[in-house]
């Protein structure tokens, strides 16, 4: 019934936005397939059989250990800064869209990767952001109602009516 009463109309979506528009941003990100070897000779022959005109998802499913990445052609999707270890972000994020770069090292084994697409960071429209508005409009009102709650309805623990329950110590 409560939530009956919280407004998440537009207006009210429009003006948590308009508050809080810094914390809308997309991120900085790319778009990036990689493949995944235990060791720098594996790595090393799935980066020439990529110059050598091979498909990318062909020799990510014949030679990466990323078996869930393989079977997608290695596509690892957007990734953001501190989505993967540091050494691959840093060639992830230096790697010019649809060229391949590798291998590099990094504590998972060796990557040979390939980058389709570089993203800019940018700050979301409110269009855009619509949703995730509406969902932190809505925790605000029920951290808010919550918090209220605890105010007009403090608790207390009877320690001495709970010390023989179940012969059980209560803690003091």
């Amino acid at each position: 019934r409560v939530a009956g009463t919280w407004d998440t109309g537009e207006q009210a979506l429009k003006r948590y936005y308009d508050g809080h528009r810094d914390e809308f941003v997309q991120a900085e990100a790319v778009h990036v397939r990689h493949i995944l070897t235990e060791d720098e000779g594996t790595a090393r022959k799935a980066l020439l059989r990529l110059v050598g005109g091979e498909d990318f998802a062909k020799v990510a499913a014949d030679l990466s250990q990323d078996k869930g990445t393989a079977e997608r052609g290695g596509d690892l999707e957007w990734v953001e800064r501190g989505q993967t270890p540091k050494p691959f972000e840093d060639l992830a994020f230096a790697t010019k869209s649809g060229s391949v770069a590798g291998p590099v090292k990094t504590d998972f084994g060796w990557h040979v990767l390939q980058v389709l697409e570089h993203r800019a960071a940018k700050a979301l429209s409110f269009q855009e952001a619509k949703g995730e508005v509406a969902q932190r409009l809505q925790r605000s009102y029920l951290e808010q109602t919550l918090k209220k709650l605890r105010e007009q309805t403090p608790v207390t623990v009877d320690t001495k009516a709970l010390s023989g329950l179940g012969g059980i110590q209560a803690a003091q």
